[in-house]
């Protein structure tokens, strides 16, 4: 068995413009602690179902745009993927997204994305956000940065566990959590300084860090708030009587209080203009991106 596991932003791509949309159509805040207070948690399983159609009908529009695409993957993500898919063909892959971003919708979205575009269901096993119960001795001694989120060190013992919970979903249970060697795992993350999970490189383990991606966002934003909206159009989500009564409309948001869905939407129109990562300009690093898979494909 052979393992990646992949950050999230900047590495896959460039997430803080769509993230804030989870507001609109994802009930994952709903749920967590910041934002339980005085919130409405209860909607139907029929908004419930509705939503998830939603939020699948906005990733089809993404794919549909690639001018729009291509501001949310990054721009050589092909050969981060093709050769993994490339090694499926012969031998067993377990694949991840370890990822310290506390929006689910966001990570859920780049699986969606990625395995529709490479007609490759089910390549990631496992998504760990900054949430994830397997993560909890990264996150419980961690504290907030000055942006107020959660930004742990990713640790070898976690990337092992979630590695093996990943093979074992995979395989629906039938692999055990046997040891995971390091020379079998590739860890690809953008971030600087490194994670300590680079302790485990004179040990095996491939360290892979890509050039970061977080490109300059004008129009784009605009657009792409307007097909979260056609998709939410689209399913009858703007005339739905339960969703605009909901907690989702309906809710505490930090100091923000939101009563109805006009201020639902301000909010998040001010939160996708309101970037945390700092905009730079892209490296092309595809030779030695392409390099470095090619190289742990062919000692894994």
């Amino acid at each position: 068995m052979t393992y990646v596991a992949f950050d999230l932003d900047n590495t896959l791509g460039y997430f803080e413009t769509v993230g804030p949309l989870a507001y609109f159509f994802s009930p994952e805040f709903l749920s967590n602690v910041e934002e339980r207070v005085g919130n409405r948690l209860q909607l139907s399983s029929a908004l419930i179902a509705k939503l998830a159609d939603v939020r699948k009908n906005f990733a089809l529009s993404l794919l549909k745009h690639p001018e729009l695409l291509k501001k949310v993957l990054r721009p050589n993500i092909d050969v981060l993927i093709k050769p993994i898919l490339k090694a499926k063909r012969s031998k067993p892959v377990t694949v991840i997204i370890y990822s310290n971003t506390g929006n689910s919708f966001s990570t859920h979205l780049a699986k969606a994305l990625i395995e529709t575009k490479f007609k490759c269901p089910g390549l990631f096993s496992l998504i760990a956000d900054v949430f994830h119960p397997l993560r909890a001795p990264e996150t419980t001694p961690a504290t907030p940065g000055e942006n107020g989120f959660l930004n742990p060190e990713k640790t070898v013992p976690v990337l092992m566990r979630l590695l093996q919970e990943g093979a074992r979903r995979q395989t629906r249970g039938f692999q055990r959590y046997a040891p995971i060697h390091p020379e079998s795992v590739a860890f690809v993350d953008d971030r600087t300084p490194i994670h300590r999970i680079a302790e485990a490189v004179p040990h095996g383990l491939t360290y892979i860090k890509p050039s970061p991606f977080a490109p300059k966002q004008t129009t784009q934003r605009r657009d792409i708030l307007a097909l979260a909206l056609e998709a939410m159009d689209g399913a009858g989500l703007l005339s739905n009587d339960e969703y605009l009564a909901s907690g989702i409309c309906h809710r505490r948001i930090g100091n923000k209080v939101i009563r109805g869905f006009p201020d639902l939407f301000s909010y998040v129109w001010e939160a996708m203009n309101e970037s945390h990562i700092r905009p730079r300009t892209w490296v092309d690093d595809t030779f030695t991106l392409e390099s470095q898979m090619r190289g742990f494909f062919a000692e894994g």
